[in-house]
């Protein structure tokens, strides 16, 4: 099964980012389940020059995500 980057919904809150409170791409990692926010710059531009859906939500622009 191929994983699809979140780059669309990056693109999306760059565009209407202003309209929306929250613009989230969450993802399960391991066991727990990890959230990147997009609405900030600095994880769109992560999203944009990621290489791998993991290292992505491994990284220290995702977080942990509690249900």
């Amino acid at each position: 099964m191929t994983r699809a980057t979140p780059k669309g919904l990056a693109k999306y809150a760059t565009t209407y980012g202003e309209t929306f409170r929250r613009i989230d791409a969450v993802a399960k990692v391991g066991e727990s389940f990890r959230v990147l926010d997009l609405k900030k710059e600095a994880v769109r531009a992560a999203v944009e020059s990621a290489t791998s859906v993991k290292a992505l939500y491994d990284s220290a622009v995702a977080d942990d995500y509690v249900l």
